[in-house]
């Protein structure tokens, strides 16, 4: 029996705009391989005033999870705009297939959360064995 074949790692980089960081703008958008989750940035357009919103990744509407825990992560008050915030390095664990999707659930947190434009980035590494 051979050992198998490592192929190469292969980071994959889907960016999502959302109009603003209310509920009902959270994106979602499908995966197109098999791979898992390891990051989330968000980069505001225009920075969120009072308080913390708090975003929630999901994989086909399940909380992706960091070590047993849902991960939930917060784009603070007055986070500098044109910078990437609420960073969120994700385990391997969260794994999506071909077809699944990726949705970022926003809270709205901030007062002008609706006024808050801004892009998400979700990295998927990709990797599989060869016979």
């Amino acid at each position: 029996m051979s050992f198998p074949v490592q192929r190469p790692l292969y980071d994959r980089v889907y960016l999502a705009y959302a109009k603003s960081l209310a509920v009902a703008d959270s994106p979602a958008f499908p995966a197109v391989a098999r791979g898992s989750v390891i990051r989330i940035n968000y980069v505001p357009l225009i920075a969120p005033t009072t308080s913390t919103t708090n975003i929630t990744p999901q994989v086909n509407g399940a909380a992706m999870q960091l070590n047993g825990v849902n991960v939930n992560y917060p784009i603070a008050a007055g986070a500098s705009a044109n910078a990437a915030v609420g960073l969120a390095d994700i385990n391997a664990a969260n794994i999506v297939n071909e077809g699944d999707v990726i949705g970022l659930l926003s809270d709205a947190g901030a007062a002008n959360a609706a006024s808050v434009p801004g892009y998400y980035t979700v990295v998927v590494r990709e990797a599989s064995l060869m016979p």
